[in-house]
């Protein structure tokens, strides 16, 4: 779920991940990730993003905020761009926002492991439906 307020004049973003959707294309690989061993998702089900602000800037997009997973919150700044508005399969009106960024797993209590990064880039991809009153 994100969702995307007025705060005052500053635009803010609240969101909220349900871990147990991680999707690698991989079965095997997203059970185990889901396990004890690496996100705890019995323990947290959701990682959450609360921005202090968004900002336009060069056409892009800019906000800062904190990062809430497996307990830690760390604060964390990122772009992101607008793509456009368009219908979705819907057939209701979208605003369709893309960007990306990195955290460092074991600053949120994931141990190192050799053979795997310890930092991870997250692509993200959302379309944001108009609420109606």
């Amino acid at each position: 779920e994100i969702r995307l307020s007025l705060v005052g004049s500053e635009m803010c973003i609240r969101d909220s991940i349900n871990v147990n959707s991680i999707n690698t294309d991989n079965d095997i690989r997203d059970e185990e990730l889901k396990s004890d061993e690496w996100f705890e998702t019995e323990k947290y089900p959701a990682i959450e993003f609360y921005s202090k602000g968004i900002k336009k800037i060069e056409g892009k997009y800019f906000t800062k905020g904190l990062l809430n997973m497996m307990g830690e919150s760390k604060e964390l700044s990122f772009t992101f761009e607008h793509k456009g508005i368009t219908n979705n399969s819907d057939n209701k009106k979208v605003a369709i926002f893309e960007g990306a960024f990195e955290i460092d797993r074991t600053n949120f209590g994931m141990d190192h492991v050799a053979t795997v990064g310890d930092v991870v880039v997250i692509n993200f991809y959302c379309e944001l439906e108009e609420k109606r009153k």
